[in-house]
């Protein structure tokens, strides 16, 4: 099960009685220091799902060789089947063995999707909950006026429900428990493997889940005989990475660093050498590789062999991870031995501040040109505003290092907040990683942009023409965006305005709010990103206008 922006301390703080749970009934075992090795989504789970990266790691500052797996061209522009997805190799085992699998979001754009990408041109899993979410957000929207927490019915709830629906079609899972006794399984056993991935729950808002502390809890109580026969992994992808909390110096640190932790099926507990490497590793440094050699250490141990020894390191040439399960390979474990980029790495780096004098003010110009750079590559540099240097706010010299520096500086036209590591001297610098890291919330300063790598630039030409135009007819208290986040992923599902306007009749109701659209006659073909964007621009404009 994995949340959404649930970093290690957050987690604590928002669901304490799930976690509480988690520890009494299923003896989990946190994992403290697992570090994200990307900056969102998706590069976090490509590591765990595929053992690939989609997010470069520069490695050359320690003398070691950069990693980067897939191009945006292979995980996004193209269709992902053939991928190795470790889900679909649980799949794949022996008929007795076969796993019946699933994957469900909250959300039709999804981790592979998210925000114009193809993902899978089948279903990866056996149960895929995708295509209910594409049918509920493009022609059954009116089931999302019955959602939220006014109606007690929340996209984790459905989530679940989904989830609890498949534990329950299928015999219980006990197959793990039996291989390991008898050392073969029986059919009627039907193990599974589901992926749960709430995202709408904790993404944007540090105090929403608080409320959704008890569901998890019942949740687990309702399906205890079968997690309590499973491995349940309850994890996050990577910490929360907007608000006021992110700002502070335990929050800058538990975006980095996602909550995880670890249980065992039951009978499996008292295996000695199993629960001591697994509390002996939980004060390891982990990535998101060591998870996805989790996954395959489970396969190979109880479905394709019958081998449960675990005293013993399994280290493959390719596989980037360890086994959580096993002992880990002897040696030191940092940021410069593990695949970690330096600008996630939660290890303590002593650094001393330096003032910016003008022997350093080209580091400014280097950030800005890497950023401006990335801008090209993606070829939006017509759209969007280059960025140029305003002020170095923070500079520190890593301690150790001969001429290292994590920098963190604001950027006009928009005023955001930049950080990330140069090297170099007498003027002379360089960034360490094109991954400039944004510390501020972009909103609709990004609009320009239809990438989510990309998406930390300034808004240049919003809009030129119009193909619709917003007429407001009626405004109260506009305390809630709530109307207009539907009004802009409608258009984006869609792209056909017509459509928009035969689902609310011309108009969105949403508490006090009255917005009244009419288009143009041209209003059947496909919209354009930009011109979905000058839709809701426009509506924001003449609100503002008339405050």
């Amino acid at each position: 099960m994995l949340m959404d922006s649930f970093g290690a301390s957050h987690a604590k703080r928002v669901f304490p009685n799930t976690i509480q749970y988690l520890k009494d009934t299923f003896q989990s075992v946190e994992m403290h220091h697992l570090n994200k090795v990307g900056e969102n989504s998706r590069p976090n789970a490509f590591p765990f799902l595929f053992g690939k990266t989609v997010q470069g790691i520069y490695r050359d500052i320690w003398g070691e060789q950069n990693i980067n797996d897939l191009s945006k061209r292979q995980y996004c522009k193209s269709y992902i089947d053939k991928e190795p997805l470790v889900i679909k190799a649980f799949e794949k085992t022996t008929p007795q063995a076969g796993y019946k699998t699933m994957m469900a979001e909250d959300w039709d754009k999804g981790v592979f999707n998210w925000p114009n990408c193809k993902g899978y041109r089948k279903p990866p899993t056996t149960h895929y909950m995708r295509p209910f979410q594409i049918e509920m957000s493009t022609s059954a929207m009116q089931l999302m006026d019955h959602q939220g927490k006014q109606n007690c019915f929340e996209p984790h709830h459905f989530l679940n429900d989904y989830t609890e629906q498949f534990m329950n079609a299928y015999a219980k899972s006990f197959g793990l428990i039996r291989m390991y006794r008898r050392k073969k399984m029986s059919i009627a056993d039907s193990p599974k493997f589901a992926l749960n991935w709430a995202s709408c729950l904790g993404h944007d808002y540090s105090n929403e889940p608080f409320h959704a502390d008890g569901d998890y809890v019942e949740f687990l109580k309702r399906n205890r005989e079968e997690l309590d026969n499973s491995f349940l992994f309850f994890m996050g992808d990577h910490g929360l990475r907007f608000g006021k909390m992110s700002d502070t110096p335990e929050g800058r640190r538990d975006v980095s660093n996602p909550m995880m932790y670890i249980s065992v099926p039951r009978r499996l507990r008292t295996n000695s050498a199993l629960m001591t490497n697994l509390e002996k590793n939980s004060h390891e440094l982990l990535t998101m590789f060591d998870l996805h050699a989790t996954f395959v250490d489970i396969l190979e141990t109880f479905t394709i062999t019958t081998t449960a020894d675990f005293t013993k390191t399994i280290e493959k040439e390719k596989m980037r991870g360890t086994s959580m399960l096993r002992p880990l390979p002897p040696g030191m474990r940092n940021c410069k031995t593990l695949p970690i980029p330096l600008q996630y790495c939660i290890c303590h780096l002593d650094k001393r501040d330096v003032r910016p004098t003008d022997a350093y003010s080209s580091i400014g110009t280097v950030i800005a040109d890497a950023i401006n750079n990335q801008l090209k590559v993606y070829g939006v540099e017509d759209r969007c505003a280059m960025l140029i240097p305003d002020e170095i706010l923070e500079l520190k010299l890593i301690v150790g290092s001969k001429d290292l520096y994590q920098v963190t500086i604001r950027m006009m036209p928009s005023r955001g907040l930049y950080q990330t590591f140069v090297s170099g001297s007498d003027g002379n610098f360089r960034v360490v990683s094109p991954d400039v890291t944004r510390l501020d919330t972009y909103k609709k300063q990004a609009n320009c942009i239809d990438n989510n790598e990309i998406r930390y630039s300034d808004q240049l030409r919003i809009f030129s023409g119009h193909s619709a135009t917003v007429k407001r007819t009626a405004y109260a208290d506009f305390s809630s965006a709530l109307s207009w986040t539907r009004l802009y992923h409608r258009l984006l599902h869609s792209r056909r305005l017509n459509d928009f306007l035969r689902f609310c009749n011309g108009k969105i109701i949403h508490r006090f709010e009255t917005i009244e659209i009419s288009g143009s006659s041209r209003i059947n073909r496909m919209l354009t990103i930009r011109e979905i964007d000058e839709i809701v621009f426009e509506v924001v404009v003449h609100i503002r206008s008339e405050d």
